[in-house]
């Protein structure tokens, strides 16, 4: 049988990329990935994360100061398979070629703030009424209208409204945010599910949509798979990596790191009471219930075991007993992580221009079809296929 990766989900599919950063971007490098012929349009200069260090130049030589030639190393990850044009719209002739260019695409993904490319005669409307078989992706931090609708929206502002932040954290020390741009990947994640899904709607129909992506709509989704409006105090308290369902539930230190242990079983909890030789917390504490009220002390008996070990001979033990556990690593070790490995999950990075590998990585997308990992390929400079497109 032949394999469906033989032709990419999305061939035949063309995407005008106008976000900006990270949710607009990540969201059609997904549709890069999945075969979409992808054309980054930029303003004069580039936006901000052309600007950002580090940079990699066509040698592969980085540098901190950006040189004429030097892509930023975030740029470089989320441009992978996307051409690059340059175009100022304010002016008659970039409005004029950002139309004609949407005049054949499907797709258009864009995270600036409503209203900002309308202005310019660049709009939803303007494309649409010349297009109808376009579908039009406005990401932005709280959707398209509404009272919050024309604030700026950065990451952790976003997670602040929509609840994340309050709950991240210890019970006695101050908000912290999540230690990705969890706002950002979400509400990218959420509008390639309304792009897909409005593509196979316009082959029903034959007319494309105005799809409103919020990145508080996707967080605040996130956040109220909890019973938050049973148990509105509970559920919202900050509980550090504890939770108030189970225990154990947490990290808890080895000998040359820390480990992420959770037992969702008494049967579980029987068995790891055994390897750890302590007979006398199976018998004091038989049941989740009992242990829940005894997590101060459960915790320290288990930190205390797992301390004599090393990380990975705690995940072994408790792997082997289909113990949910996790060895607390680095980004930068998830290279080496035989798990993602095997799954083909890391490419190297070519610099701009050169075709030199730079050393760096990039992700895959997080799935396989029959198998196979799906790529990108490589960033285009600023403006590379200007005069080719337009």
């Amino acid at each position: 049988m032949e394999s469906s990766t033989a032709v990419a989900p999305l061939h035949g599919i063309t995407v005008l990329d106008v976000g900006r950063v990270v949710a607009g971007p990540v969201t059609a490098f997904y549709l890069a990935a999945l075969g979409a012929d992808v054309i980054r349009v930029d303003g004069p200069g580039g936006d901000v994360s052309w600007r950002v260090p580090p940079f990699i130049g066509p040698d592969a030589s980085r540098s901190q100061e950006r040189r004429s030639d030097d892509v930023s190393v975030g740029h470089l990850r989320r441009a992978r398979g996307k051409r690059s044009v340059v175009l100022d719209v304010t002016t008659d002739e970039g409005r004029d070629a950002f139309l004609t260019l949407a005049d054949s695409a499907d797709v258009v993904i864009e995270n600036l703030r409503p209203g900002a490319l309308a202005k310019h005669g660049c709009g939803v409307d303007d494309v649409r009424n010349r297009n109808p078989r376009l579908v039009w992706c406005s990401i932005s931090g709280y959707g398209q209208t509404g009272p919050y609708a024309h604030r700026a929206a950065i990451d952790i502002c976003v997670q602040a409204e929509s609840g994340l932040l309050y709950r991240t954290g210890w019970p006695d020390t101050p908000p912290v945010r999540a230690g990705a741009t969890v706002a950002d990947h979400f509400g990218a994640y959420n509008a390639v599910i309304a792009v897909l899904s409005a593509l196979r709607q316009r082959d029903l129909t034959g007319v494309g949509s105005h799809l409103d992506v919020s990145m508080l709509d996707a967080v605040s989704m996130m956040l109220w798979d909890e019973a938050l409006d049973i148990d509105p105090i509970g559920y919202s308290e900050r509980q550090g990596n504890g939770d108030r369902r189970g225990t154990p539930h947490g990290v808890y230190p080895t000998s040359d790191g820390s480990v992420a242990i959770v037992v969702t079983s008494d049967e579980s909890w029987s068995e790891l009471t055994h390897i750890m030789n302590a007979p006398h917390l199976l018998r004091d504490f038989p049941h989740m219930r009992n242990r829940i009220s005894a997590r101060d002390t459960i915790d320290d008996q288990l930190g205390k075991w797992t301390s004599r070990h090393t990380s990975e001979q705690v995940a072994d033990k408790l792997g082997a007993l289909g113990i949910p556990v996790g060895v607390v690593r680095t980004g930068y070790d998830t290279l080496n992580h035989p798990q993602l490995r095997h799954r083909d999950f890391f490419e190297p990075l070519s610099a701009p221009i050169s075709g030199i590998e730079s050393g760096l990585f990039g992700t895959r997308l997080p799935f396989l079809i029959d198998g196979q990992s799906l790529s990108a390929g490589p960033a285009e400079p600023l403006g590379w296929s200007t005069e080719e497109l337009t």
